[in-house]
């Protein structure tokens, strides 16, 4: 009787054991979690600032270089506009001469081309246009307005853009289009032509008219973009460059809007010029300001739109401290939800130890000896280690849940959150609570002598591994290489052996992330040797010390490696349900890699 009591004594404090060590391993597991979970949320909140920084000035950026192309677009449809106005004025100008001439010549037995030549004359002392008066072989014999020289030949006269408009000229009737430099004017503008020859006196007789005169811009653009709103943090500013090698000190404002230009603009100017060959087309910060520019560099005009980018600093600032309030609302909810996890787990362990103490009370009215009494204490044991290992494989599952469940709340506040998306999330997730549940139907199939057995592939398995624990391996930057024969197959538990492989990926994961090793990958393959099949696991995080290589399948044994339990229930899992071995060595290279034989 005296025995019975102290058995029954030490099946309660087994049973208490049980339940304490199972409520302390979640609280830790938890805590663990929720650190790693905490971690995660103050990484995405720097994350988030970075990107809404990024896309703010990404957007900035649009903003301003669609100003300036409109700007641009404007300048060009107005330039199209004056070019057809000047080419009708030009024409008609020349049509009237030329007829008025015609009307001469009929009227005159005079020399006839000197009578034309002071006809012209007298014409354009009332006109603002540009006449001119060439012999059929360039020889120039009358021009009202430019520094040509009169009677010296000027066929092969190039413009600046390397253009020889003589020739055009006197070849053909109609409109001639170059580049010359404006009387009295250091600009260079674009310069239309209407001629026509008079046959009879071998003599080209043309008008001519300058697109732009004073400056760049047309006035009627410069009064739209005075017109233009701006908002207060936006301005514009326009210069005329007259020297390319020194811009800095001959450049003439044109127009400036909400800011007031001084040398800084100018050295910007100098600046963008050199950065961008010559071309413009590019942004450019300086003195706290952000700017696009482009360069017309048919008439040397600089026009710059910008933001001043404290007005940026200031909604980043607001933005930090909208974030900064949900970070905190996010991490109270966490610690909220594990303590929920942690006494949903507690409950779980309290009526698991109740189960364990009818099983108690139930296998101590069947023991009838020493020995069996024995056996049955060591089977109780091992329900107590299957807890253990039932939380401890519940960890990695839930980390990824959750790490789900935080995509997709970054999703749905990006507006990225399809209903594609969706589905492929909560996939991902239905897989990793099927794989919690199946853990314990697993753990519960392990202790069983008839575990039902299938035919499945290496390959399968081991895909499916890494297909569970991928949210993890991707957080932490983890490539996986699968070169495994996808026809070798063998009989066993496909689960157990998935289970194998994620206990040694999460060792592999863990170290990889304590080394903080750059470019961490891991290669599985395999190979066939002597009709023994070895999977190889082989990762470049390193390997571990020789004096403890031998320990790691020890049950809790801890290395800078991992945790003893995963690997030791992976050496039961290969021993006792596939009848092979599992070991460990460092390679050459001084990585890690394990060997599974079958």
């Amino acid at each position: 009787m005296i025995n019975i009591d102290i058995e029954l004594k030490e099946e309660k404090r087994i049973k208490e054991v049980i339940l304490l060590s199972s409520t302390f391993l979640v609280i830790i597991v938890t805590s663990i979690i929720a650190f790693i979970l905490i971690s995660s949320e103050i990484d995405g909140f720097q994350k988030h600032l970075q990107t809404y920084e990024e896309t703010l000035i990404k957007r900035k950026k649009t903003t301003i270089k669609s100003a300036v192309d409109n700007l641009l677009s404007d300048i060009k449809f107005d330039e199209k506009l004056r070019l057809s106005q000047i080419k009708r004025r030009v024409k008609n100008q020349t049509t009237i001469t030329v007829e008025l001439l015609k009307q001469i010549l009929e009227n005159t037995n005079k020399n006839k081309k000197q009578t034309v030549l002071d006809a012209i004359k007298k014409i354009s002392l009332n006109k603002d246009y540009y006449f001119f008066v060439f012999k059929d072989d360039g020889t120039l014999l009358f021009n009202s307005n430019d520094s040509l020289s009169i009677n010296r030949n000027y066929i092969d006269l190039e413009d600046i853009d390397g253009e020889k408009f003589v020739q055009k000229i006197i070849s053909k009737n109609g409109f001639t289009e170059y580049n010359w430099f404006v009387p009295k004017n250091h600009k260079i503008s674009k310069k239309i032509t209407y001629s026509v020859k008079i046959e009879e006196l071998g003599i080209i007789i043309g008008t001519a008219e300058y697109l732009n005169t004073k400056h760049s811009l047309h006035k009627k653009i410069l009064d739209k973009i005075y017109k233009e709103k701006l908002s207060n943090n936006n301005f514009i500013f326009i210069y005329d460059i007259m020297s390319l090698s020194s811009s800095k000190n001959y450049s003439k404002l044109i127009l400036e809007k909400n800011i007031q230009t001084n040398k800084t603009e100018l050295i910007a100017i100098e600046n963008v010029l050199e950065k961008s060959f010559y071309k413009g087309n590019v942004f450019y910060e300086y003195d706290n300001k952000l700017i696009y520019s482009s360069f017309l560099s048919d008439n040397k005009t600089f026009i710059s739109v910008g933001i001043n980018l404290d007005f940026i600093k200031n909604i980043l600032d607001k933005e930090r401290k909208t974030a900064y309030v949900n970070l905190n609302k996010k991490i109270i909810s966490l610690i909220l939800n594990m303590m929920f996890v942690s006494f949903i787990f507690f409950i779980f362990s309290y009526f698991m130890s109740k189960k364990i103490e009818r099983m108690f009370k139930k296998y101590h009215k069947r023991i009838t000896n020493s020995q069996q009494l024995l056996i049955q204490k060591t089977k109780m044991a091992s329900m107590g280690e299957m807890i253990a290992n039932i939380a401890h494989q519940w960890r990695q599952p839930l980390s990824n849940i959750s790490g789900i469940f935080l995509d997709i709340e970054s999703a749905y506040n990006y507006k990225d959150l399809d209903k594609k998306y969706l589905t492929k999330r909560i996939n991902q997730a239905n897989d990793l609570l099927e794989y919690m549940s199946k853990t314990i139907d697993d753990f519960k199939e392990f202790y069983k002598p008839n575990t039902s057995e299938e035919v499945f592939t290496f390959y399968s398995s081991v895909t499916h591994a890494i297909s569970l624990s991928q949210a993890s391996l991707s957080y932490y930057n983890i490539s996986v290489e699968v070169k495994i024969d996808k026809s070798l197959k063998i009989k066993g538990s496909s689960s157990e052996f998935s289970q194998v492989i994620l206990n040694i990926l999460s060792n592999a994961k863990e170290v990889s992330f304590k080394r903080e090793i750059k470019k961490p990958h891991i290669k599985i393959y395999s190979k066939v040797v002597n009709k023994n099949i070895f999977i190889h696991i082989q990762d470049n995080c390193g390997g571990v010390e020789i004096d403890n290589i031998e320990n790691i399948f020890e049950p809790y044994y801890t290395t800078k490696y991992g945790s003893g339990i995963g690997l030791y229930m992976s050496k039961i899992i290969i021993e006792r349900k596939f009848n092979g071995e599992i070991y460990a060595k460092n390679t050459k290279k001084g990585n890690f890699k394990m060997t599974i034989k079958i």
